[in-house]
């Protein structure tokens, strides 16, 4: 192994470093950034040093930091490594490329309806072991679109009462969400959906949300969007909802909701939500197809199971009761008929 200093000038500021450069010319490089490194440095050294499959280090406290990462790198933060975000709507990771990892950092982003971590257009992103705080009003932690195979595992994310949404997933698939803690966000802690407003052609398939817990959500912990297929909500914890902890509010297939914890003493919470006939969203009315719900516990919260506007909703409520049976809701199953949401 070759060991290397690089110095870089910028500014006036002289910043050490340390390249760990494989003898091989097809090994990986590790690039050792030293706490205070600018944005714009990173960026170069990521743009013109920088090549597939190499190592990014970041050691300490950085701030205003806005990246673009278009090449497969695993970005690393050493030592509780803290990225500061912008005062606006740019993302702290953009991410463009296939095979990037981001992983182990404290990022406060701060800015108003920005996203601190975006993925387009990619395959085999990974999220792991970080703390992202949302300071910003109507910001989101984590989006994911158009992103085929993607793990989020291990994060803390924090909205902070500001932040919209704790993690986006748009017409994507292979999706795994694992033990991950998604806090105090205004609107939704997960929301999936298939496109934007009226689209058809794109869908959302194949997720997995297990063993997360969600706390503090102001509407609602899961959501779906419409066009979301194949997803199974597995043992997961959700606290303090003040609106819905589960919604299907538009049309989804296929999908198990198993073994998961409720909790929540607002008057308004209801712990899992089936709506159909839904015309709001693209003009035909939505269905839900193949949804199974069982082995669920509901500790507290003002409803249950509310099926609204559900076809043969007297049948599926039978069922659900025989297969939900740890359910202590002020209302245990409510049918309800209503306007469209």
């Amino acid at each position: 192994m070759i060991n290397k200093t690089k110095k870089f000038i910028l500014l006036g500021l002289t910043l050490s470093i340390l390249v760990l450069a494989m003898v091989s010319a097809a090994s990986a490089t590790t690039y050792n950034f030293a706490p205070g490194a600018s944005s714009a440095l990173i960026q170069h050294i990521a743009d013109t040093d920088c090549k597939d499959g190499d190592v990014i280090n970041l050691n300490g406290t950085f701030n205003n930091i806005s990246l673009n990462i278009n090449k497969s790198l695993t970005i690393n933060g050493v030592n509780d490594a803290t990225l500061n975000g912008r005062n606006n709507a740019d993302p702290i990771f953009n991410v463009t490329a296939n095979n990037v990892t981001i992983s182990n950092f404290i990022l406060n982003g701060s800015g108003a309806n920005g996203t601190l971590i975006i993925f387009t257009n990619v395959e085999n992103a990974k999220v792991v072991g970080n703390i992202i705080n949302s300071f910003g009003l109507d910001s989101t932690a984590i989006r994911l679109t158009s992103v085929q195979g993607a793990t989020i595992e291990g994060n803390d994310l924090d909205g902070n009462n500001a932040g919209r949404d704790g993690i986006g997933v748009v017409n994507s698939s292979d999706i795994t969400i694992d033990d991950n803690e998604i806090s105090s966000f205004t609107r939704n802690g997960i929301s999936l959906a298939a496109g934007f407003m009226g689209d058809n052609t794109t869908s959302t398939v194949d997720v997995l949300i297990q063993y997360n817990e969600f706390v503090d959500i102001g509407a609602e912990c899961i959501f779906f969007g419409g066009g979301v297929s194949h997803v199974d909500i597995l043992y997961n914890f959700f606290l303090d909802f003040k609106m819905n902890g589960i919604n299907l509010a538009r049309s989804a297939s296929n999908v198990l909701i198993k073994g998961n914890e409720f909790d929540s003493t607002s008057n308004t919470s209801v712990a899992i939500r089936l709506e159909e006939n839904n015309i709001f969203h693209n003009g035909t009315p939505t269905t839900l197809t193949n949804v199974v719900v069982i082995n669920n516990s509901i500790f507290d919260a003002h409803i249950g199971i509310l099926l609204y506007n559900v076809n043969n909703a007297s049948n599926l409520e039978t069922i659900l009761e025989q297969d939900n049976q740890d359910n202590l809701a002020t209302i245990p199953i409510k049918i309800e008929t209503g306007p469209q949401t």
